[in-house]
């Protein structure tokens, strides 16, 4: 799979992942790694089922979106959810408590 993303600093939040090419939507732009976490803290991410894990990829420099431009399935794969312009942020929508786990 080709590398769809780079590393950079965020308008939004510090540090940013942002489209090194043009990406369409419903396009699969990689997964998340991650482990398994005892507590919330920064990078982690909460399952109803209580599970918590921590991202260790550069998925984890996501910034939160209330228009996202991408989103996890359920194998953790992060989606386009619509066109994506080379050189823009790749933010998804965390959720009404995305404060908890960014500040924790």
């Amino acid at each position: 799979m080709i590398n769809l993303t780079e590393v950079r600093k965020s308008k939004i939040e510090g540090t940013g992942l942002f489209a090194s090419a043009p990406i369409k939507s419903g396009t699969n732009i990689g997964a998340v790694k991650h482990i398994p976490a005892k507590k919330r803290s920064k990078f982690t991410l909460d399952f109803d089922d209580g599970t918590v894990v921590r991202f260790v990829n550069n998925f984890r420099y996501l910034n939160h979106s209330s228009r996202p431009n991408v989103r996890l399935n359920n194998k953790l794969e992060v989606i386009a959810i619509r066109n994506i312009k080379k050189g823009e942020e790749l933010t998804m929508y965390y959720g009404e408590e995305f404060e908890i786990y960014v500040n924790g």
